[in-house]
């Protein structure tokens, strides 16, 4: 207890309390003469000196203690416990204790300052840099004519708010733009100092009153707490100012370069922070002291300079190569004539679908007014080929649907049987029709011998290898009649022979059984539909329980506008308005008698009552399955659906409402790709290497697996694609369009084509299978967000409007949840390779500098191509 007083008293405790303290000791010790002598408290009081500091030790101070303890370097608090235990058994004076504690103090208040002024001085350049770097590439850009707020100039002209705030960036100068960064470089550093801080306090009690809880010294707390509440208050604001002076310190270190600017950004924290100590103390600086406390904090002072310095350094020199190569560029492109490298941005596999669209019998069978069904029937009796590219356009959107989802069947139930029979006897019955495609029919039917239910997949009527070989033929004739120049035409006749290639694996439906085996072994979180057996290419597998997403998602659609003409039939019954009453019925039987169609081709419909919980569970899951199709590497390669449309994915609702087991079943497995672990890494690498220009690992990714020339190597296909490349990406005459994944294949395809190289197959698949992908994730997340809110009264304008916004929120949520899956998932890749290649991965040598000559010009061409309203094309090519 008498520890307690003393300490107590360090902290200045009132006499009043003093006293009331005393005589609670002297009670409970019995009698009063059990206090401590005068000598006694002096010693105790040393100590309790010492505990007062400690306890304001934060976790980073705790860190630094507890290597100064390990290290025996500089004044750590086992020392000072030595000390301290030496002047209370008289063998060291006070004065030389206190001293040590006050360098203990000071050593301690400092590690916590230098960790908070790294993290401003940090932010406060990092902010700088930022915005300066951003005006002044805005500034370069505008004399190469490109304007970086040409998307509001038309808003410009009505408004004036936004005429001004666009001439004053487009106008801005040298001061100016040096003044935003430094006002915003500021308020980073003041945030960013008291965010650091507050976290490092969380491991101290120095603003926490030590005095007890109790009633009795409930006032004494009160007051202690207080007065701690107003030094904490004083040193928030002192770190909030300090940390904003750090930030704009920052700046200096980018405007005088890495050799001036570094040194004298950490001189100036170094002086800032001890004139700050000192006027804490009220004793006046001096050049002496600053030297002496140096040299007492010598170890962390030394390293956190040169912490500082290394990243302060490395911004600097970025900063000066940036406006050093931005004068390159701006010279390079200034009133140049961008010429477009290739007359068309037509892929060869574009061109072969124009040219035999445009054909005179596939024109006349197109343009017919006749039912689509029959229009089907003609074009795919025509030229299998042309089925295949409207089913893969975006231009001709009813005749594509129907294609994808409702093709006429080729023959009946009766006949589906009597030609199944002829291979399996009466092993199988059938009951009805499940789906139809360009080239094959699935059926539900029974086994007899097990009582279970399968799925029987036929080729339709005519379709089959010979017919494809004939198709294949009659195009070649077609683009004959077109293409006069023999080169181009044989680089033409071997994209339709790997076209044909690939729709032959379509009709082998052995090869569809050994796909999904394979599909199987690498889908964790959705099923695959399990083959059975195949005979005559007739393939029989299990069916997949539930039903079609893209069932789930038309009759969620039609339910929830029943929901809508339902409300606004009782709404109009209240009015009598017999018009709209009539409408509404009419409305919602024409909904009835579509979903009755649907449900009648869906052998397990349900009740669809799907609730919010549900649609989020399956949301869920299907973020799952697209994530591990897409963005998961294995080591030996894998396996991928190649068609994960909403009419290829089943949903069980059994599962789905019980929350057990996978509920998605992935179905027609025949279109699958094949990847190999490289292959996958560059895939999912292939955004990033566009975004930076990355000339190497584009050129390796485009000509892995392409068809080359005879006598042309590997090798030396790569350095072609490569040297064409680079000279578009970074000269100053070829016009770049935006490049994005379907850009750049556009582009590559025209350089390989020059060279007579045919692009792989593998790459232009996947592609095409994530975009795909991507389409169905955002139809089906926006369908099923519908639904989920179709139940809400959307009568008044205030109610619609809340309406859109709940939508629009679920919607960007899900985007959200996807793009942090698809994080994880990065994660979880590293953990397939060996840790030297997870460093080698982290640094591409391959990418080109955000402040090269290179990135730059790529990115300036990228603008001034989409800026500029006529542009010029090479006639040579």
């Amino acid at each position: 207890m008498t520890d307690k007083l003393s300490f107590f008293n360090e902290f200045k405790l009132p006499t009043a309390s003093s006293v009331n303290l005393s005589a609670a000791v002297s009670k409970n010790n019995g009698n009063s003469e059990k206090l401590p002598s005068n000598t006694q408290s002096q010693n105790t009081s040393v100590r309790d000196e010492f505990v007062k500091i400690k306890r304001k030790n934060g976790l980073f101070e705790k860190l630094y203690d507890w290597l100064k303890n390990k290290t025996g370097l500089g004044k750590g608090s086992k020392k000072l416990e030595a000390d301290i235990a030496q002047y209370e058994n008289g063998s060291k004076s006070e004065a030389d204790v206190r001293k040590n504690l006050d360098k203990y103090r000071v050593s301690q208040y400092n590690a916590q300052q230098i960790l908070g002024d790294a993290a401003s001085i940090g932010a406060g350049m990092g902010v700088f840099s930022l915005l300066n770097n951003k005006l002044k590439i805005m500034a370069a850009k505008n004399k190469v004519g490109i304007k970086p707020f040409a998307i509001f100039s038309d808003v410009a002209e009505e408004v004036k708010p936004v005429k001004k705030f666009v001439s004053f960036f487009e106008k801005m100068g040298k001061t100016k733009r040096l003044a935003i960064a430094g006002i915003f470089s500021a308020i980073a550093g003041a945030f960013v100092k008291s965010i650091v801080i507050a976290a490092d306090r969380i491991g101290s009690k120095g603003y926490k009153s030590a005095i007890p809880k109790d009633k009795e010294h409930r006032t004494d707390r009160y007051r202690d707490q207080k007065a701690l509440n107003k030094e904490k208050n004083h040193e928030n604001f002192k770190n909030i100012y300090t940390g904003g002076l750090n930030g704009i310190l920052s700046g200096f270190a980018g405007l005088c370069g890495g050799i001036l600017g570094v040194p004298l950004v950490i001189a100036s924290n170094l002086g800032l922070r001890y004139v700050q100590s000192q006027k804490d103390k009220g004793i006046k600086p001096s050049f002496k002291d600053f030297t002496e406390k140096f040299k007492d904090n010598a170890i962390i002072n030394s390293a956190s300079s040169l912490i500082l310095a290394l990243p302060l350094i490395k911004k600097a020199r970025y900063n000066k190569v940036l406006s050093k190569n931005l004068d390159k560029v701006t010279a390079k492109l200034k009133d140049v004539n961008l010429t477009m490298p290739f007359k068309s941005t037509a892929t060869a596999y574009t061109e072969l679908k124009d040219m035999l669209l445009s054909s005179s019998k596939l024109s006349e069978i197109i343009g017919a007014n006749v039912p689509v069904s029959t229009k089907i029937e003609n074009l795919i009796a025509e030229n299998i080929f042309a089925a295949k590219f409207i089913q893969n356009s975006g231009n001709f959107d009813e005749l594509a649907k129907a294609l994808k989802e409702s093709c006429p069947p080729s023959r009946t139930v009766d006949e589906a049987e009597k030609l199944i029979s002829e291979t399996f006897g009466k092993k199988y019955v059938l009951s009805k029709l499940l789906g139809v495609g360009t080239v094959a029919e699935t059926y539900l039917a029974k086994n007899t011998e097990t009582g279970k239910e399968v799925c029987i997949k036929l080729l339709k009527n005519g379709i089959n290898a010979e017919k494809i070989t004939a198709d294949k033929n009659k195009m070649i004739e077609i683009v004959k009649s077109k293409i006069s120049d023999e080169k181009q035409l044989q680089y033409y006749i071997r994209n339709i022979e790997d076209l044909a290639e690939a729709i032959g694996k379509e009709v082998d439906l052995n090869n569809e059984l050994h796909s999904a085996q394979e599909l199987a072994k690498f889908s964790k979180y959705a099923n695959v539909v399990k083959p059975f057996e195949i005979k005559n290419n007739i393939y029989i597998m299990e069916k997949a329980p539930g039903i079609s997403l893209k069932t789930l998602q038309d009759v969620s659609s039609l339910e929830a506008a029943k929901n809508y003409y339902s409300k606004k039939l009782e709404k109009f019954k209240s009015e009598k308005n017999e018009f709209g009453v009539i409408y509404c019925k009419d409305e919602i039987n024409h909904i009835e008698q579509k979903i009755a169609r649907i449900k009648e081709n869906s052998p397990d419909f349900a009740s669809i009552d799907i609730t919010p919980k549900e649609i989020d569970r399956l949301l869920s899951q299907y973020i799952k399955v697209k994530t591990e199709q897409f963005d998961s590497i294995h080591k030996g390669g894998k396996v991928l659906h190649g068609d994960t449309h909403p009419g290829n994915i089943y949903v069980d609702l059994n599962a789905l409402k019980s929350g057990k087991g996978n509920a998605l079943t992935l179905v027609d497995t025949g279109n699958t790709i094949k990847l190999s672990m490289e292959q996958s890494k560059n895939a999912l690498k292939l955004d990033q290497y566009i975004r930076r220009g990355n000339v190497k690992d584009i050129s390796s990714y485009v000509v892995e697996g392409a068809i080359l020339p005879d006598g042309m190597t590997e090798k030396a296909a790569l350095e072609i694609v490569e040297t064409d490349l680079r000279k578009i990406f970074f000269d100053n005459e070829s016009a770049l369009q935006y490049m994005n994944n379907d850009s750049l294949l556009a582009l590559t395809s025209n350089i390989m084509r020059k060279h007579n190289i045919i692009p792989g197959s593998t790459q232009l698949n996947l592609e095409k299978a994530k975009h795909a992908s991507d389409q169905s994730f955002h139809d089906i997340v926006q369908s099923l967000v519908n639904t989920k809110y179709s139940s809400l009264n959307t009568e008044s304008k205030k109610d619609k409007a809340k309406l859109t916004f709940m939508i629009s929120k679920d919607v960007a949520s899900w985007g959200a949840r996807l793009l942090k899956a698809k994080k994880l998932q990065e994660l979880h890749n590293m953990s397939q390779y060996p840790f030297k290649q997870i460093i080698t991965n982290a640094k591409n040598p391959n990418m080109p500098a955000t402040n090269s000559e290179d990135y730059l010009t790529y990115k300036f061409k990228q603008d001034m191509t989409n800026t500029f309203e006529t542009l010029k094309y090479d006639s040579d090519v």
